[in-house]
């Protein structure tokens, strides 16, 4: 009998450390859960907030708020000051070398030019907190359709962005079995192309970067795929604004006279920044490509090559249907319960001091908002956040021509410095998108930061010969083109919340906002 109660008592004893056992791997995997869904809480400060660690990873078109920017304590005195309007940020470049020392001094044209700008850079992301805002990490990252050809100016070879099928499309390119990647073709590895028609006047690139008349019996290999050999001029290169109206050219070139036919080879003479040259994958599957560095061998033969110098055709919005339709962004739009608003944030130069603020106060307002550092987000990112907006709204600049992507009916409000009168073009392209346009003035002289440095550049014997403020009471009006153009444009500006609480939701209620039944 004894033995028999013993026995139940062991048994009594696991069974105790068995459900003991279960509850803490319960109680674990409980913990675990909740930590991964509730990681931080929405404060009025703006303390980010994610609803899932695993679903932040993917941003969408519509997903920004106050709260996904910045926390507004423990900012640095020197922040604080220049969100004041009371720094001039020209004046804390430094003139030390600091990150760049170990690489020495540059000491002529180019290399001065890149060390001033990635000065620029670190203090003005210092400045206007961009990593610790998560704007640094939220964009940059979604390409769309555009992947592939993002990689054009990455790699050594342009080949290497396609997969097999289009690798079979490039005629400068063959697929490698030994590598499985595309790369180039060569004479002594190509296999013979019966599909390329050969030609009696070929040309062959010449290491200055244009195109000479060869031979035949000098060609190994043969394209005969159209060659544009194009030349764009600097301005294009540099400003969106100027780009813009290049580019619908460009479109229209390409729709007109190589019947949008996706496989064409294009060249770009005299290079000055590739900056908007993606754009070359909206019409094309082949990369762009630089004549003077090239892998492209003497004995390669082209039959069928073009020169063409692009200029600037005009701010049309005739390019937008087929971008829109070519990312597949055509039905984004904004969101069915709110209205929404877009604040373009300038990255290095013509700061919204409070750009954070204005956010927040959207928000209070009852408005989604969101905060654009266009120059750091792809177009992929760039265009389906401008096709959720409402209202857009942006300090003076090329950014502004962004408006061609906006809805129809939509809004743009066009904010402009203290004595600033010029609009520009800006009212014309929106009025050709179909978008309402409106600007705001800055009154208050205490809210504007002149760069004086770069009126000195502009007109150094009236810098010398007047005191600032006889310049600032004269305004661009009766300032000379170079003068508004480099002084008077980069003001930095603080927007006074009463002010822009009229401009929002007179812009709101002038958008579609009003159709869809959503609070204005």
């Amino acid at each position: 009998m004894s033995k028999v109660i013993l026995v139940w008592l062991c048994l009594v004893f696991l069974l105790t450390l068995i459900i003991g056992f279960l509850v803490q791997i319960l109680f674990l995997y409980s913990h675990e859960t909740n930590s991964t869904q509730s990681i931080a809480t929405t404060s009025s400060s703006g303390i980010a907030t994610f609803k899932n660690k695993q679903s932040n990873s993917t941003p969408t078109s519509s997903s920004s708020s106050s709260s996904s920017y910045i926390k507004e304590e423990n900012i640095p005195e020197i922040v604080r000051a220049w969100r004041a309007a009371k720094l001039d940020w020209h004046e804390l470049i430094p003139h030390h070398n600091s990150a760049w020392e170990r690489f020495g001094t540059p000491e002529k044209g180019g290399g001065k030019l890149s060390l001033l700008i990635n000065k620029e850079v670190q203090l003005t992301n210092f400045l206007t907190r961009f990593h610790e805002s998560g704007l640094s990490s939220k964009y940059g990252h979604s390409y769309g359709p555009m992947l592939s050809y993002s990689g054009c100016d990455k790699f050594d070879s342009p080949c290497m962005i396609h997969d097999k099928e289009t690798c079979s499309h490039d005629q400068l390119c063959e697929w490698s079995i030994e590598k499985d990647v595309c790369w180039d073709r060569s004479a002594e590895s190509s296999q013979p192309r019966h599909d390329i028609k050969i030609c009696t006047h070929p040309k062959a690139i010449i290491a200055e970067g244009g195109f000479r008349e060869v031979n035949p019996s000098e060609c190994k290999i043969w394209v005969d795929q159209p060659v544009i050999l194009a030349s764009i001029d600097s301005e294009s290169q540099s400003m969106f604004y100027h780009w813009w109206a290049t580019w619908n050219g460009i479109h229209t070139f390409w729709q007109d006279n190589l019947k949008k036919i996706r496989f064409f080879q294009i060249f770009l003479s005299e290079i000055n920044d590739p900056m908007f040259f993606h754009y070359f994958g909206l019409i094309s599957d082949i990369c762009w490509k630089r004549p003077k560095l090239t892998n492209i061998q003497p004995n390669v033969c082209f039959c069928d090559v073009r020169q063409q110098a692009f200029g600037q055709f005009g701010h049309t919005i005739q390019a937008v249907p087929h971008i829109v339709s070519y990312l597949g962004l055509n039905d984004i739009a904004p969101p069915a319960n709110r209205a929404k608003v877009g604040l373009i944030s300038r990255r290095h130069k013509r700061f919204i001091l409070n750009e954070y603020e204005l956010i927040d106060e959207l928000e209070r307002m009852g408005y989604e908002a969101e905060l654009l550092p266009l120059e750091s987000m792809t177009m992929y990112e760039q265009i389906r956040a401008l096709r959720s907006l409402d209202v857009m709204v942006g300090i003076h600049g090329s950014a502004l021509d962004n408006s061609v992507f906006l809805k129809p009916d939509s809004v743009m409000v066009q904010l402009l410095g203290y004595k600033l009168d010029h609009v520009i073009t800006f009212p014309d392209t929106a009025q050709q998108a179909h978008v309402q346009y409106m600007d705001w003035h800055l009154q208050d002289r205490t809210k504007t930061v002149f760069h004086w440095d770069l009126f000195k550049d502009a007109n150094t014997e009236k810098f010398n010969s007047m005191s600032k403020e006889a310049i600032i009471a004269g305004g661009s009006a009766s300032a000379e083109y170079r003068e508004i153009g480099m002084f008077w444009i980069n003001q930095d500006i603080t927007v006074p919340l009463d002010e822009w609480r009229t401009i929002i939701k007179k812009a709101v209620m002038m958008s579609p906002a009003k159709n869809r039944g959503v609070p204005l």
